[in-house]
């Protein structure tokens, strides 16, 4: 990354101005690029050392940009910038850490987008990844979404843009996904039950047992594909007591 003229973001000002190509006076001289047609670029970054080698080990960028811009029209299209795994680091202002108040927008395989909005949380050094099946994937998916304690994941799936997608080139669902008909269940003589569930698109289903005391209630939670799926309960609540009449000594 240039330390200094072209290429280089002087102040938190310049970033949000723009490059002055575009934007004019107040923005940042900002290397170009010109595609040679439509597709798909992205940008891969190796650390150096003065001599031009590979050096691996941390680096950090303080500012960053990139204005995508179409000269047959003359306008900044935004909604283009995305990256499968961002990373953060919240620097040090005297004794307080900073924090990150920024606003992401996620782009799911089935063209669903959500988006998060950060309220000054202080993550220090952190990386955002968004994906379907959680923090592993072992098949589990009750276990694979949980938060992990002491531990670092990272299974990026999903597109993270920092503005809303272009509806162009990202078109949004039509649909989030519906349940088909009234699920139906069959139950065994050993006290398990097979919920039948049909869904018009793949996603994540979950079936919530509601239960009478002393038994506690138990959600059965799986990643289910377009047509008709089976989600098998065991028989037991949440705190494994057998809670199905079937269910005998």
């Amino acid at each position: 990354m240039p330390e200094s003229g072209t290429g280089f973001i002087n102040s938190i000002d310049e970033a949000r101005q723009g490059p002055q190509q575009i934007t004019g006076a107040g923005g940042y001289d900002a290397i170009e690029f010109v595609p040679p047609g439509p597709d798909t670029y992205y940008i891969e970054f190796d650390r150096l050392n003065n001599s031009g080698e590979r050096n691996p080990g941390l680096f950090e960028i303080e500012l960053f940009d990139i204005t995508v811009y179409d000269n047959n029209v003359g306008e900044i299209r935004d909604g283009r910038l995305y990256s499968k795994g961002w990373q953060f680091l919240e620097g040090q202002a005297g004794f307080d850490w900073l924090t990150n108040s920024a606003t992401f927008y996620v782009y799911s395989n089935d063209s669903i987008i959500t988006s998060v909005q950060f309220d000054e949380m202080e993550g220090r050094a952190w990386i955002m990844f968004c994906n379907q099946i959680g923090c592993a994937n072992t098949g589990d998916f009750t276990e694979d979404r949980k938060s992990l304690y002491e531990e670092q994941a990272y299974v990026p799936e999903y597109p993270i843009f920092v503005n809303e997608p272009d509806p162009v080139l990202f078109p949004p669902a039509t649909s989030l996904g519906q349940i088909i008909g009234t699920p139906t269940g069959f139950a065994y003589c050993d006290g398990h039950i097979d919920f039948n569930v049909e869904v018009d698109k793949a996603g994540n289903a979950e079936v919530i047992l509601d239960f009478e005391d002393p038994y506690a209630d138990r959600t059965l939670a799986e990643i289910v594909e377009a047509g008709v799926n089976i989600i098998t309960w065991d028989g037991l609540d949440d705190n494994g007591v057998a809670c199905s009449k079937r269910n005998t000594d």
